[in-house]
């Protein structure tokens, strides 16, 4: 995978407080903030959306069999244990 070139512009503030934190020793460099910066909101995002279709999943568990995903769970892990 190629690196590509991405340019921002963004205020005294943030490049104060990025600066601060590359001063400090968390970062090598301006690029490896943004860089993980990026990575950490698209996990946000990415989370955030796992969770919308865990509930999705939940409540068409509990329209379809009358109970909620975790009552669902526990019975299959019962019967899971029976078998062994």
């Amino acid at each position: 995978m190629s690196n590509k070139l991405l340019q921002i512009r963004v205020n005294d503030y943030l490049l104060h407080q990025i600066d601060e934190n590359v001063n400090l020793g968390l970062f090598a460099n301006r690029t490896d903030f943004v860089r993980e910066a990026i990575r950490d909101l698209l996990r946000k995002y990415e989370i955030q959306r796992a969770s919308k279709k865990m509930d999705t999943i939940a409540q068409q568990t509990a329209i379809k069999y009358s109970r909620n995903l975790s009552e669902v769970l526990q019975e299959i892990r019962e019967e899971e244990d029976e078998r062994s």
